[in-house]
């Protein structure tokens, strides 16, 4: 798995992925890799300043404030939304990478080796299906 810098490339907008936040209050003795979290979230693009600023005074996002907007300690147009309540700010994040696909997976995996996995990722990708969830 190879983690991609976000100075140079970014997911697709709303595209869950695997996050390498680093500095986090998260920390373990027996980590020798300086406190590595992982996380998935979902990446989620917001308004840069010059695009708040180049849209005109009756647009209501114009003075509208989004946690995915570079504004108030988010120095980057974009976060990354964890399950669950929080989010990282863009900066937060040192590397990302795509989710390992679930579907191929699961065809991988024969009946015999391990059918209680396979039981589960059934059930996964229809709970995703029935929330409309794209990973």
């Amino acid at each position: 798995m190879k983690l991609i810098n976000p100075k140079h490339s970014l997911p697709k907008n709303r595209q869950y992925v695997l996050v390498y936040v680093h500095g986090q209050s998260w920390y373990d003795d027996d980590d020798t890799e300086d406190n590595r979290f992982f996380v998935v979230a979902k990446f989620v693009r917001g308004l840069s300043q010059s695009d708040r600023d180049a849209l005109p005074e009756s647009d209501p996002r114009k003075k509208t404030f989004c946690c995915e907007d570079q504004a108030f300690g988010n120095n980057e147009p974009y976060c990354w939304e964890p399950f669950g309540p929080g989010k990282f700010n863009g900066q937060e994040a040192m590397g990302w990478c795509h989710l390992p696909e679930t579907k191929s997976y699961m065809q991988s995996i024969s009946d015999e080796e391990d059918r209680e996995l396979k039981e589960l990722l059934e059930k996964i990708e229809t709970i995703k299906l029935n929330q409309g969830i794209s990973i």
